[in-house]
């Protein structure tokens, strides 16, 4: 019986780094790495010996060691074994695709870009619903509170010299959207077409408005309606009212609205046109007297 001896069995060819275990393959890393090192100091020290040799004529032995210079870059040491190709046994260094380094930084910078974009809308959104918010409390607090107010809607000053004599033609004032009517007693209605006439007269200040469509509403002096001259009488229509307001013919749901009134200093009188009053046929029975 023959037992063969390992010296004289067929050396194995070395496997590659696809057929490497993970242990394998650390393991000869480690030898290249131990191999690499021990020729670079057997380098150094003939060197060495060579340039003592030289220089003072006798042998003398010396081991250098030097650091490996430091990458500039990443870099991998494998053995050459696991590289293709390669049987020498040599180190060689591996590097990082530089395209792949390149995709990775711009990802990250694409991600960076959309997050700064994600937080100026945020801040966006967030400053319109702040200013949405501010201007609803405004308009709720001015709406129960109103203050400052200019124009319709406000407080109209006339005049005594622009207020119509008691029975003269119903004055129209645009800014204020208001007819001012001077009732003389037993005026202003219709009693037959069920409006009675004002009791003791005095002033109304009647919304120019329609209360059927909104138009504006004319005074007809000319407009003979029931055998009665005088009339206001709507374009759109044709609602007619009588000189104190009151609705006797047409569309319109009621009669027109009227304002609150009131007196200053001087015989103003004073119209409120944020006050209306829905009209009624006691429309020219709303008539208000001048302090005496």
């Amino acid at each position: 019986m023959t037992t063969e001896n390992p010296e004289n069995a067929p050396a194995q060819p070395p496997k590659s780094k696809k057929d490497m275990t993970p242990e394998e393959r650390a393991a000869a890393i480690k030898a290249a790495q131990e191999k690499a090192a021990r020729l670079k100091a057997e380098r150094e020290a003939a060197k060495a010996a060579a340039a003592a040799a030289e220089g003072g004529g006798g042998t003398a032995t010396a081991v250098a060691t030097a650091e490996p210079p430091k990458p500039t870059a990443p870099q991998w040491r494998i053995p050459a074994s696991a590289l293709a190709g390669a049987g020498d046994g040599k180190v060689g260094l591996a590097q990082p695709d530089q395209r792949q380094v390149a995709e990775v930084q711009q990802e990250e910078a694409e991600v960076k870009r959309y997050i700064r974009r994600r937080q100026v809308l945020r801040g966006g959104v967030f400053a319109a619903l702040g200013g949405f918010v501010i201007i609803m409390v405004g308009s709720f607090l001015n709406f129960f509170n109103p203050r400052h107010i200019q124009g319709f809607g406000g407080k109209f000053t006339i005049p005594p010299t622009q207020v119509p004599k008691p029975g003269d033609d119903p004055v129209q004032f645009l800014d204020a959207k208001t007819w001012l009517v001077n009732l003389k007693p037993g005026e202003g209605g219709a009693p037959s077409l069920g409006v009675p006439n004002s009791e003791k007269g005095g002033l109304v200040a009647l919304y120019q408005k329609c209360p059927h469509l909104g138009c504006t509403v004319p005074w007809r002096a000319d407009f003979e309606f029931e055998g009665i001259k005088g009339w206001f009488r709507c374009p759109c229509h044709g609602s007619t009212y009588t000189k104190g307001g009151g609705r006797v013919y047409g569309p319109a749901p009621r009669s027109m609205d009227t304002f609150a009134i009131s007196f200053g200093a001087g015989g103003n009188v004073i119209i409120d046109t944020g006050k209306i009053t829905l009209g009624d046929t006691n429309d020219p029975n709303r008539a208000i007297l001048p302090p005496a």
